[in-house]
């Protein structure tokens, strides 16, 4: 039985490793992430069972209550804001005209309503990872805490290129 925490390594092709990474950058999630999620995924397709339980995920925190058409029509108002934006203001201000705002959560970013302050989802659930958006305008989300986080995707992109 496998403890919560446990480490296992992996060996795969390197090109499966690399589209594996791509995907973790392209949805803003580690490659632990990733994996996990494929083998939970493979685990509930097969039927597969762990000490006779069915072994199950874990519900998405933020957006367990919105229904995939909820979050699709989210996703393409959101795609819309984006693809319009030319700097995090443009963005908060088209964002505004649909009563959203993103907002700092962790090492990312949130969506919530501007009216209530409720927090509807991950930025990156609704198609746009944090690190998407740094790459996109060059720099991060005025006020978000980690600075860090700026340095190291917009440094990863300089060397990259």
């Amino acid at each position: 039985m496998l403890k919560p925490d446990e480490e296992i390594r992996i060996l795969m092709p390197r090109v499966l490793a690399d589209e594996a990474r791509a995907l973790a950058r392209r949805y803003d999630v580690t490659l632990g992430s990733i994996i996990r999620k494929a083998v939970a995924d493979f685990v509930r397709t097969q039927d597969c069972t762990t000490s006779g339980q069915a072994l199950e995920p874990k519900p998405r925190a933020a957006s367990s209550a919105m229904s995939e058409r909820e979050l699709d029509e989210l996703r393409s108002s959101v795609s819309a804001a984006v693809s319009g934006a030319t700097s995090w203001a443009s963005l908060r201000d088209r964002l505004a005209a649909l009563n959203l705002e993103m907002v700092p959560k962790g090492g990312g970013l949130a969506l919530r309503t501007m009216d209530t302050q409720k927090e509807i989802c991950k930025a990156s659930e609704a198609g746009f990872g944090y690190s998407q958006l740094i790459r996109r305008f060059g720099e991060g989300l005025p006020g978000h805490p980690h600075h860090w986080l700026v340095e190291r995707i917009l440094g990863e992109d300089l060397i990259e290129d």
